[in-house]
């Protein structure tokens, strides 16, 4: 159970049904459990863990108040109990009538039988919720997989795809780890100590979280994480919203690794010095994975010559 950023709509200040049935601390945390809950709506009923990630610092706050505070939440039918797996869960009731999620991710939490996650069949990590109502009179809106807000048009089709990416062992150490820029391997403690040695020493925590969370919930490999820092400090950027747009631009082309990401830099830059010399050929497309590597090291040389000889250097 982690926290996430969620939002509050000005209406819920004013409303009257929560001033009057719920102290101002009480709203608060009920507040609290927006952030904890998963994008299905959903959170394990662990009023403990409730306390460390939401009070870690209050000692008058103890798990048996949040348990109170619950079962009023309970009472007013904000929270819908219920087992799932074997594990005590709730439910958010209006979760998906006041959060917008552009592109939810599936669930760690085991989901009620009126809650049904549907995969994306182009993205692996996203898809939609379907809330349906089987539970007496109680009401829910069904999600999209575009949270509340109307499906976008299709976007036009991407420019050429990049080339298959070699599995484990054609950009790692065989163990799981990527590389960094220097060939050593590139893990998720490396990037966060990266991130404090060279963007920001006083990172906060969100920060932090935001590092992982790339890792963790987007799928993107550590060493592409690295790549975007190192992007950011070539132009001189040292913030977090700098390497968040480098990395959703390389995510929108579907690019998760540090070697994909290299190899359409070096497509990038020889379309350029094609364009310049009268060349329009293109550029070849990598299909030995062996070989995938020595490719992009080749093609960054080669890169830097002619780059020196087109008077780019």
């Amino acid at each position: 159970m982690r926290l996430h950023n969620r939002q509050i709509k000005a209406s819920f200040w004013t409303d009257t049904g929560l001033i009057q049935h719920l102290t101002r601390e009480q709203r608060m945390f009920y507040v609290g459990l927006w952030q904890l809950a998963d994008d299905s709506g959903c959170l394990f009923d662990d009023p403990f863990a409730f306390k460390i990630q939401l009070y870690p610092g209050d000692m008058d706050i103890i798990p048996e108040t949040l348990q109170e505070w619950r079962d009023k939440l309970i009472s007013l039918k904000k929270l819908i109990p219920y087992e799932a797996d074997g594990k005590a869960c709730l439910y958010l009731k209006n979760f998906h009538k006041h959060q917008t999620l552009r592109s939810p991710a599936g669930p760690t939490v085991p989901l009620p039988v009126w809650v049904k996650w549907i995969p994306s069949e182009t993205h692996r990590r996203s898809g939609k919720y379907e809330v349906t109502q089987p539970y007496g009179d109680l009401t829910v809106t069904v999600a999209t997989p575009y949270g509340d807000q109307p499906e976008p048009e299709p976007e036009p089709e991407p420019e050429p795809e990049v080339p298959p990416i070699p599995p484990a062992g054609g950009d790692g150490d065989g163990d799981g780890n990527n590389l960094d820029e220097t060939g050593e391997a590139c893990s998720t403690e490396d990037v966060v100590q990266f991130y404090l040695n060279n963007i920001s020493p006083t990172a906060s925590p969100y920060q932090i979280q935001q590092l992982t969370s790339w890792i963790e919930d987007d799928g993107m490999e550590p060493g592409l994480v690295m790549y975007a820092m190192e992007q950011a400090l070539s132009y001189d950027k040292r913030n977090l919203r700098y390497i968040q747009a480098i990395l959703q631009r390389l995510l929108s082309e579907g690019i998760t690794t540090r070697a994909a990401a290299e190899y359409r830099e070096a497509q990038r830059k020889e379309a350029k010095i094609g364009a310049v010399s009268g060349n329009t050929e293109g550029v070849p497309v990598v299909t030995d994975p062996e070989a995938y590597l020595r490719e992009v090291e080749e093609a960054r040389a080669r890169l830097e010559e002619m780059e020196a000889e087109a008077g780019y250097g």
